[in-house]
């Protein structure tokens, strides 16, 4: 889609909130089967020189979003989940470089959900009324503040304690966020739209990720758990 002759935005666009309102209103009266992850695939592999010229930069950081009420329908002859992963993964070497969020049904995006988690990113429910909150989220996560940080050591499960202390001094506690075993959701005992806790502990990539909150750059985020090698206490730090 061309957009006042261009097909992405850049810091000399004219009107870049018009461009992207007329880019992201796409209507209803396209093809059903929806192909997110083979989209991006495509889009920064064969278009990568040729229709999309120039959105690629090897020194900016890369963020993917996924809007969608559907499952991915990408072909496996097109790119499979895990080839995706690793090619995605490969185009940035730092983790703080590259995000993927899916903004989604949580009942029928199970493959960007899969795909955010292990490559990090935000996940959000496309029913959600809070579409401000998502918002500011994405745009702190694009403005290259983490809400993803790695522990030193292997944790005992249950035993990690997460807060952080603000430029003021202020030390503030979080809570982890439960997953519900049989929707695959986080609980939401108050039907509000958002998880009860506050972070979630992900074993695959041994890290903690803020849902909702975004440390600042001046803050310190510090994580306290029991070495699981040693089972003895460790405090692990990050800011």
């Amino acid at each position: 889609m061309l957009i006042n002759g261009s097909r992405y935005i850049d810091p000399d666009a004219p009107n870049p909130v018009g461009m992207f309102i007329a880019m992201a209103e796409l209507g209803t009266t396209g093809k059903f089967p929806e192909r997110g992850v083979g989209a991006t695939y495509l889009a920064l592999t064969t278009r990568r020189d040729t229709t999309n010229a120039g959105f690629y930069r090897d020194d900016a950081s890369l963020h993917t979003i996924i809007i969608s009420d559907e499952p991915d329908y990408t072909k496996s002859s097109t790119v499979t989940q895990p080839e995706y992963l690793d090619w995605y993964e490969g185009l940035k070497p730092d983790v703080d470089e590259r995000t993927f969020s899916a903004v989604i049904d949580p009942h029928r995006g199970t493959a960007y959900k899969n795909l955010a988690e292990q490559i990090g990113g935000i996940v959000w429910d496309i029913n959600s009324q809070n579409w401000d909150q998502v918002l500011d989220q994405l745009g702190l996560q694009a403005a290259g503040l983490s809400r993803e940080y790695f522990l030193s050591h292997l944790p005992v499960a249950g035993s990690i304690q997460v807060s952080v202390q603000d430029p003021a001094g202020i030390l503030l506690k979080f809570k982890e966020a439960v997953i519900d075993p049989d929707t695959g959701t986080y609980v939401d005992s108050d039907g509000d739209g958002t998880p009860d806790g506050d972070w979630t502990y992900d074993t695959n990539r041994n890290s903690i990720t803020f849902l909702s909150y975004v440390p600042t750059a001046q803050a310190e985020v510090i994580v306290t758990y029991t070495l699981l090698a040693a089972q003895h206490g460790v405090a692990d730090q990050g800011s």
